[in-house]
């Protein structure tokens, strides 16, 4: 696969398993393609229809957490890359660690928001009971 991108005008070859083309349909609601990709020979390729996927990973609220956050920090890495260095297309072996990154901050968070709602619900077990009618013995 060969990728032209329009501005800066520049050209890459797509041709390792782990490069990603338009991962931003996933996370933006209107994602504007930067540049074209034309198969040089045959290729399989996987479709995602963004707004589909987003309709089924609603379905699972752990999983949508995870994703929702990963998509949180994309959305934040790209909106401080400079426009002339974004593309359509993700070189795995260029990115792939960071885009980790966002998934294992993900995880994290995830625990954190697990130990604070587990303390939160013992602090809860020790306060006193008030009285509802406010009566005092």
């Amino acid at each position: 696969l060969n990728y032209a991108k329009l501005y800066p005008p520049s050209f890459e070859e797509v041709e390792s398993k782990e490069d990603w083309i338009a991962e931003p349909v996933l996370w933006t609601p209107h994602w504007v393609h930067l540049g074209t990709l034309v198969a040089s020979s045959e290729a399989d390729l996987v479709l995602i229809d963004g707004e589909h996927f987003g309709t089924i990973v609603r379905l699972n609220p752990a999983v949508w957490q995870l994703v929702s956050s990963y998509a949180r920090r994309f959305m934040q890495w790209m909106n401080k890359t400079p426009h002339s260095e974004l593309s359509d297309i993700s070189q795995g072996e260029d990115i792939s660690d960071q885009l980790r990154g966002f998934t294992e901050q993900s995880t994290a968070e995830r625990a954190f928001s697990k130990k604070s709602a587990a303390l939160a619900d013992k602090v809860r077990l020790l306060e006193p009971l008030s009285d509802p009618a406010g009566s005092s013995e």
